[in-house]
């Protein structure tokens, strides 16, 4: 549906949507020696290893998505990799996907319903909304805020003023 509504492939934003988590259920140990194995380009990755090796697990599951599945489309890929942590520079498909990713119908916290309804409107809003759901939560919650993150928050407000 977001696709749809903001000018990209319905089949792409599917086909991402399917392989996002591909990785997800591999175990933090699992997950920091495929990344290791197959020397996968990861921001902070020592450190993300060290503190939050489950957030691997978008870029594992692009990985997978390309050698296990065959996928072979570069925006598909990257919309794939930085559904968890974002980046500076991301296209539609990747901002659609990290939304969707937050704010899927079966999510339950109060926030995920707002955060698709505003999607539906302005996609840029509902990255920006998005990533600070996503801090707040990691702060709240006692967990460590990623490099990549706190820098597209930064990024995101500059572009806000």
């Amino acid at each position: 549906e977001l696709a749809a509504r903001h000018g990209e492939s319905p089949q792409r934003a599917a086909l991402a949507g399917l392989l996002h988590d591909a990785a997800r259920d591999f175990g933090e140990a699992r997950l920091v020696r495929y990344a290791v194995s197959k020397r996968l380009k990861i921001p902070f990755f020592r450190l993300t290893a060290g503190r939050a090796p489950a957030l691997l697990h978008s870029y594992v599951s692009a990985k997978l998505a390309s050698g296990l599945f065959g996928v072979r489309d570069k925006a598909v890929l990257r919309a794939i990799a930085l559904h968890t942590l974002g980046a500076v520079r991301m296209d539609t498909l990747s901002k659609i996907i990290y939304v969707a990713d937050l704010a899927a119908e079966d999510r339950s916290f109060p926030r995920a319903g707002k955060i698709a309804r505003l999607a539906r409107r302005d996609l840029n809003a509902a990255f920006l909304a998005a990533n600070y759901v996503k801090l707040t939560h990691a702060s709240e919650s006692g967990f460590w805020p990623h490099p990549v993150s706190l820098k597209l928050w930064k990024l995101l407000q500059k572009k806000k003023e």
